[in-house]
């Protein structure tokens, strides 16, 4: 190959990556738009990107062809966006499937929340997938890690996990009391109010699980805290390796001669509260959820799980 013929083969080449990468960016702005809102002009879009008209172009014909992109020209410098497949964006994007994880399901509000997630995500054009992991800072690595796209997390985990995480942020908050409420103290029947010397158990891979009970132990109590994973927590308190486990009043314990006693002291600042973890790159997820899901939504359909009025489902 001649010098020439390799030097036009790296340009073309170039302007193949120039228009995939505009293609992209163009696509991630229209998630965030609506039908009737305004697109910028070609010539802005270019000075945007730092490329030609004619790369603009060709990425916008792109998405014509791929996403189904519509738009209403109003003049030389103004068009409006008429309709697109948020799909075929999505795509066009760079992405395929979205992948949301959450918190074991171990109460019902917990439930509630996947519910109202699941629920939503499937009137989204997106193929997605929920998954289950133990342990707020599981859940946290994994994202920030690019093994999943979303992350619900309490509001009190986020603020510690971010602190030391610039690849994460808080997408969504959710209000109170979406994500513990009424938690209380899972004890033995025969349990006295305070011992002086107290064995809780607390688990290391949940931020709530490893906080809560230190916040919450009465002053005065002398406590030793014994690292149990979630799932033994039950089994540790009939046993009597462990005297108290903070535990949520609305699920009923399985093995006998326990009970759950309220904790009778207000949950720290954020403990109540869940958010939507997202890795701070990810605008193309910011865009297509602001179409779709809303906090108010979810609260909404969490309530009426909690109520009764609906049953939780995947």
């Amino acid at each position: 190959m001649g010098q020439n013929a390799a030097t036009e083969g790296a340009d073309s080449l170039g302007n193949l990556m120039k228009r995939g990468q505009v293609m992209q960016e163009v696509a991630i702005l229209l998630l965030g738009l609506s039908p009737g809102d305004e697109i910028p002009s070609i010539a802005q879009l270019a000075t945007r990107f730092g490329v030609g008209r004619g790369t603009v172009q060709a990425a916008l014909a792109l998405l014509r062809a791929d996403a189904g992109l519509v738009t209403d020209a109003r003049g030389p410098s103004a068009s409006r966006l008429v309709a697109c497949d948020a799909a075929g964006l999505w795509h066009a994007s760079g992405r395929q499937g979205l992948m949301l994880l959450l918190p074991f399901p171990y109460s019902r509000r917990v439930m509630g929340l996947a519910t109202a997630l699941a629920d939503l995500l499937r009137r989204s054009p997106v193929a997605h997938s929920l998954a289950y992991m133990r342990g707020a800072r599981s859940r946290v690595e994994a994202l920030a890690a690019g093994r999943a796209d979303l992350a619900v997390v309490s509001a009190l985990a986020a603020r510690e996990a971010l602190q030391g995480l610039a690849d994460c942020e808080v997408l969504m908050r959710l209000g109170p009391e979406t994500y513990a409420a009424g938690q209380g103290w899972l004890v033995r029947d025969d349990f006295a109010l305070w011992p002086d010397r107290l064995r809780v158990g607390t688990d290391p891979a949940s931020t709530d699980q490893s906080r809560l009970p230190r916040l919450l132990v009465p002053r005065g109590v002398d406590a030793t805290f014994v690292e149990l994973p979630y799932l033994r927590m039950q089994g540790a308190v009939a046993s009597g390796e462990v005297d108290a486990v903070v535990w949520p009043q609305d699920v009923l314990p399985q093995h006998p001669g326990l009970q759950v006693l309220p904790i009778g002291s207000q949950l720290p600042d954020g403990a109540d509260r869940a958010v939507l973890l997202s890795r701070r790159e990810d605008r193309a997820l910011g865009a297509l959820l602001g179409r779709s899901v809303t906090a108010e939504q979810i609260e909404a359909i969490q309530r009426e799980v909690l109520s009764g009025r609906r049953e939780p489902s995947e």
